[in-house]
């Protein structure tokens, strides 16, 4: 096996069935089972997996938005946006006038209509135009820098990383050909984007499962100037967000515990809602307690459960505690919240807990998590999930 097992776990639970604990009444709000907040482990952050434009090598060296339209969501408001345009139109496009593009138009759908904006996004340009002023770009913070964008003021600004760290007043960044989301390593800001919607027939499909962009219905529809229809055909319930950038997890190790000045492990206050591998129930799912002695531990955590045809999760809490952990050794142990069961050869596992020879503890998800470290969104009868 890919991991060694810590084989007095196995044998305490493969055939043994570990009994609920019911707890104390906590009321929790109603929780719509078909929120398309759900994040997946390993699915990376949007603008990594989905490029955003087409590059034309063949005719002039020019990028294409492919027109998509994106949702972005901070757990309380909702935005669409889409990327119109990248070039200053008074000026020919392409490599031979390198400080010509990073002019993004940008379509912003509000309460009131759709608001155009264009901020100016470059800072060093393309390296194949430039090779060595590019190359001292890199090296100078004061010009290498992303504009950033606050989508409730329509306001942008350029400043360093260092200090985008620190801030939540943003919630996007633009720098030559890069997007940046405010979330994951980016900043503070907890910030999810998904595809809200993209335009088929741009794109062809092969056999072989490549997916070829068709310039010239990109082109055509940028000469008829069609894009802000793309808004029209947005169906917000069913945007796949994607994690922060810098996680794989949605339950991230450093959300769920930190280590205290001895080394011990401690469980954090965060709440997420983990969807079941069947996908038609839902637990309200917490790591209440690590309990550090000698050269193990023992994990505790809870969960509300709401099954398949309801709407809100159960009143009663219910208590697992896991069995010990030896310090810095191998397992892996997986869930069926549903029943209870344990063992990672039942596929209808809904979480994984994982750890290593380093003593570094991961949490893995089955069919997707929504994680709801900010209290105020997690009990808020007004929340957007």
């Amino acid at each position: 096996m890919k991991y060694l097992l810590i084989f007095s776990l196995f044998l305490t639970f493969a055939c043994k069935r570990l009994k609920p604990q019911p707890k104390e009444e906590i009321v929790f709000v109603p929780f719509l089972s078909t929120s398309s907040l759900y994040l997946r482990d390993n699915s990376g952050s949007l603008f990594e997996a989905l490029q955003w434009y087409t590059y034309d090598f063949m005719g002039g060296h020019i990028i294409w938005s492919n027109l998509d339209v994106y949702s972005l969501t901070t757990g309380k408001n909702d935005y669409l946006f889409q990327i119109e345009d990248f070039y200053d139109p008074t000026k020919p496009a392409g490599l031979s006038n390198p400080k010509n593009f990073a002019l993004f138009s940008i379509n912003i759908k509000t309460r009131t209509g759709i608001e155009n904006i264009v901020i100016d996004a470059y800072a060093c340009g393309a390296a194949q135009a430039d090779p060595a002023g590019y190359a001292a770009c890199q090296a100078d913070p004061d010009q290498n820098q992303f504009t950033y964008l606050n989508l409730d003021t329509l306001k942008s600004w350029k400043m360093t990383t260092v200090e985008a760290k620190g801030l939540t007043n943003w919630h996007l960044a633009f720098k030559d050909f890069d997007l940046m989301v405010n979330n994951g390593i980016n900043g503070p800001g907890r910030n999810l984007v998904g595809l809200a919607y993209r335009n088929q027939n741009f794109f062809q499909l092969f056999d072989d499962g490549e997916i070829v962009p068709l310039l010239e219905n990109i082109k055509q529809a940028k000469i008829n100037n069609s894009g802000k229809d793309h808004f029209d055909r947005v169906d917000t319930t069913n945007i796949q967000y994607y994690l922060p950038k810098g996680h794989d997890r949605v339950i991230h190790e450093s959300d769920w515990y930190q280590e205290n000045a001895s080394g011990e492990k401690e469980a954090l206050n965060n709440t997420w809602i983990i969807k079941s591998s069947e996908g038609n129930s839902y637990f309200k799912f917490n790591v209440s307690n690590i309990e550090n002695n000698n050269d193990e531990s023992k994990i505790s955590f809870s969960f509300n459960y709401q099954g398949p045809q309801s709407f809100e999760f159960s009143q009663s809490e219910t208590t697992y505690e896991l069995p010990a952990i030896s310090n810095n050794q191998a397992s892996e142990t997986c869930i069926d919240l549903d029943t209870g069961d344990f063992g990672c050869e039942n596929n209808l596992w809904d979480i994984k807990l994982e750890t290593k020879t380093d003593g570094k503890w991961y949490i893995w998800t089955k069919n997707g998590a929504i994680p709801l470290a900010d209290q105020d969104i997690a009990l808020s009868t007004n929340s957007a999930l």
